[in-house]
This record gives C-alpha cells, sequence and structure tokens, in this order.
C-alpha cells in the first residue's frame, strides 16, 4: 500500500489509511519507521488555498495560446514556398517556350516541315546536341532563378513571421 503512495496510485481511503497506520508512532513496525517519519511530515503540510478564479484564468489562457497557435499555423500555410517538383515543371515548361522561341524564326519557311534538314547523319547529331545544349542552359538558369525565388520567399516567410510575433505579444 506504501508502494501505492509513492507511486501516486493509491485511493484515498489507502491514503487515509496509512496517515492512522503512522499516526501512531508505538504500532509502525520497526523497519518502516523512517517511512513513518517522512509519511508523517508529508501529510503535516497543509494544502494550499488557490485563488479564485484561477481555474477560469488558466483556461482563457490555454484557449488564446491555441487560437494564436491556430493563426499562426495558418499564415505558416499561406506562406509555404513552392515546392520543388512544382519549380521544375516551371522551369522545363519556361525552358521548352525559351527553345521554341529561339529555333522557330531561325526556320526557313520554305522547307516543308517533313524534309531532311540535315545532310548527314553527323551533322543531325551535332544539330541536336546543339539544341541540347542551349536547352539544358535554359533549365539551369531557371533553377538558379528558381533557388533566388525560394531563398527570396524565405526571407519574406521570416520577417512576416517575426513580425507576427511582434504582434503576438503586443
Amino acid at each position: 500500500m506504501l508502494a501505492h503512495y509513492y507511486d501516486g496510485t493509491s485511493t484515498q481511503e489507502e491514503e487515509k489509511y496509512l496517515r492512522i497506520y503512522f499516526k501512531n508512532t508505538d504500532r509502525v513496525a520497526p523497519e518502516l519507521r523512517t517511512e513513518g517519519e517522512i509519511f508523517r511530515s508529508l501529510s503535516d503540510i497543509p494544502t494550499p488555498q488557490l485563488p479564485d478564479g484561477l481555474e477560469s484564468r488558466l483556461s482563457d489562457a490555454i484557449d488564446s495560446w491555441a487560437d494564436a497557435e491556430a493563426k499562426a499555423e495558418v499564415n505558416r500555410k499561406r506562406l509555404r514556398p513552392i515546392k520543388l517538383r512544382a519549380a521544375i515543371g516551371i522551369a522545363a515548361a519556361l525552358a521548352v517556350v525559351l527553345a521554341l522561341g529561339i529555333f522557330l524564326p531561325f526556320r526557313e519557311n520554305t522547307t516543308p516541315l517533313h524534309a531532311d534538314t540535315c545532310a548527314t547523319p553527323e551533322e543531325a547529331y551535332a544539330q541536336t546536341e546543339k539544341a541540347l545544349q542551349i536547352f539544358a542552359g535554359a533549365i539551369n538558369k531557371s533553377l538558379a532563378g528558381m533557388e533566388t525565388v525560394t531563398e527570396t520567399s524565405e526571407r519574406i516567410q521570416e520577417q512576416v513571421h517575426g513580425q507576427l510575433q511582434q504582434l503576438n505579444n503586443i
């Protein structure tokens, strides 16, 4: 029963029994005298009086903290940076548009689309390699731009979060 008391799992009836048992020091077993002294000293501590309205004030404070956290979460969701997959998709689309903008003006209008424009496979390979290098350069440039956008949006998000924290502290 004493183990239950120390574990915090004792019932009120068990605690009442222990108080009565340890109150009379003559009946306490010799091996439990030290625990009896400890128990008596703990039992002599008066129950503290709580201020009126403490429970409602604590409840109101917890509710306001929960509301502030919910508002902060909404703001974090609004300011979430663009996801990497979407950024790569946008960069790829921009690269395709850029490549089409570069190559379409130089195409000869007299040549039908299905006609061969390269005399040898080596010339076709060289043209393809050149086009892919331009395309890769455009993608790299777009990715670098997206990194700049991501860094800027993160800085803005940190500034907005800091301002919100200052407003919450007011």
